[in-house]
């Protein structure tokens, strides 16, 4: 009986340490397995990490990008805006240089105008006065023993259709007899001849004649 007892306490004992020995084995190899894991779990993590950290970069490069493509935008539309004042400050400048043309040419024209106008009235005022010369020498007595360089200036006022209303004496000859028969002759002249349009008449509402003992020199 004793005997059977100690087979079975070293049965025991054996069947002990197998489960002993079996149970670290199975505490190993999920230790094994659970670092394992860790790991696995490790590298997931900083598999994960990495992929976090290149899609942030992605997306900090996407927004680089995108804020370059708005920043060339912005530029090219403010280049664009430059580009259309220049052209219209260009055609305002053509359209003013134009008008400016065009306004040189209607001065010049004006002028132009003007100066034959000028002209025209000169040579028609020069005609007149000439007639009117020749009509007063016509009538003029010329007195005896004047000296030559003797001259003397009158002032005529006309009225329309050549009446003259009064000769008025500017300055004296010195010789009261030759300064009497220059203005004899000049109301022995009136009607003088004078243009018949109002306008054309206005230069000879008064005239100017220097006179001498060789006749009527000039009038103004």
């Amino acid at each position: 009986l004793v005997g059977s007892e100690m087979c079975i306490r070293d049965r025991l004992k054996r069947e002990q340490a197998k489960l002993k020995a079996r149970q670290l084995m199975l505490n190993k190899a999920a230790e094994q397995k659970l670092a394992k894991i860790k790991a696995a779990a490790k590298q997931a993590k900083q598999r994960l990490a990495k992929e976090k950290q290149a899609r942030d970069k992605l997306i900090k490069a996407r927004r680089l990008e995108a804020a370059r493509l708005n920043k060339l935008k912005q530029a090219q539309a403010k280049q664009a805006a430059l580009k259309k004042k220049q052209d219209d400050q260009q055609k305002q400048q053509k359209k003013l240089a134009e008008l400016q043309k065009h306004l040189r040419a209607a001065a010049d024209q004006r002028k132009q105008q003007a100066l034959a106008s000028a002209a025209a009235n000169s040579a028609k005022v020069s005609k007149y006065k000439a007639m009117i010369i020749h009509a007063i020498s016509q009538q003029w007595i010329l007195p005896e023993g004047v000296s030559r360089d003797k001259t003397a200036r009158l002032q005529l006022r006309l009225a329309p259709g050549g009446t003259v209303l009064d000769v008025r004496l500017l300055k004296s000859s010195g010789s009261e007899q030759l300064d009497r028969s220059a203005r004899a002759a000049v109301f022995k002249a009136s009607p003088l001849p004078v243009p018949a349009e109002p306008n054309d008449f206005e230069p000879f509402r008064r005239i100017n004649l220097t006179v001498r003992k060789e006749g009527v020199l000039s009038g103004s």
